[in-house]
């Protein structure tokens, strides 16, 4: 019966990580795209090209990006779960990126999620096949030179990846975090840590709010909406467990719900709804 509910709270902590690392590439990580895309690149010739992609339909990709010195397109897609339906979706960006910029792009699928990648490199539709480069980042990447960036985004990422070993790695990206003076953006920065932790295992999360603590910075989430909407959605779903308690044990109406918890009469409505749902 929770099923529903297990699968929608997923959803919404993916969107979470999707507007993180998107925002993350929006910077040009360089030394990152080196790493996936295994070519020499400068921040300088790479273009960021429109990633919403229409032709009749429309898909927003992760990340298209121009290298202007060899005419090279690169799109980037992140993926934090074995979605089966991602090898037809790859097809699809392929071919709406050719027709939108009429060149065929090099195509990386990254995979940031927890356990093994099993989503295949490639994918037959009738008599074609289609193929594009998997890369796991926790496997197949070394977080070495993204810590020799000069990016702070660059540093970000890196917690993605194979980190040996692990505490020394996360806490020379925090020294580096710490010796920014900018503190606005010495605080996104951390706080962005911090979400994109949340996708490896739950032993690196720790360490990582351990040696944000032991470094004596703040985390404050009312200063990052990812982090502050994580809080939201939180509340949220412990007031409609009360809610579904007392609607289910004590047999009350709606409006008696809603004066007792002191909450909006519609808020009570969407949790009975997502009760009769089940």
């Amino acid at each position: 019966m929770s099923k529903p509910f297990g699968n929608q709270k997923r959803k919404e902590e993916s969107k979470i990580y999707d507007k993180t690392i998107r925002s993350l590439l929006k910077e040009l990580p360089t030394a990152f795209m080196e790493l996936i895309t295994g070519k020499k690149l400068s921040k300088e010739t790479l273009k960021p090209l429109d990633i919403k992609l229409q032709k009749v339909i429309e898909r927003e990709a992760d990340l298209i990006v121009e290298n202007t010195g060899t005419g090279e397109i690169y799109h980037i897609e992140f993926q934090s779960t074995n979605d089966s339906s991602m090898p037809v979706r790859m097809a699809l960006y392929f071919y709406l990126i050719l027709q939108n910029y009429g060149r065929a792009p090099k195509q990386y699928l990254v995979f940031v999620g927890r356990g093994e990648c099993t989503i295949p490199s490639s994918v037959e539709i009738g008599s074609s096949k289609h193929s594009y480069k998997v890369i796991d980042l926790k496997e197949d990447v070394d977080c070495k030179a993204l810590l020799e960036s000069d990016n702070p985004n660059d540093w970000i990422l890196t917690v993605l990846c194979k980190l040996d070993p692990q505490k020394t790695a996360i806490r020379t990206v925090i020294q580096k975090i710490k010796s920014i003076e900018d503190r606005r953006l010495q605080q996104k920065l951390i706080q962005k840590l911090l979400i994109l932790a949340g996708l490896r295992e739950e032993q690196i999360l720790k360490l990582v709010e351990q040696e944000v603590k032991s470094m004596g910075l703040v985390i404050d989430p009312e200063t990052n909406l990812y982090l502050k909407e994580i809080m939201e959605k939180g509340e949220i779903r412990g007031i409609k467990k009360s809610i579904k308690k007392l609607h289910i044990k004590k047999k009350l109406s709606l409006e008696e719900i809603a004066e007792i918890l002191d909450v909006p009469l519609s808020l009570v409505k969407e949790a009975i709804e997502e009760i009769e749902k089940d």
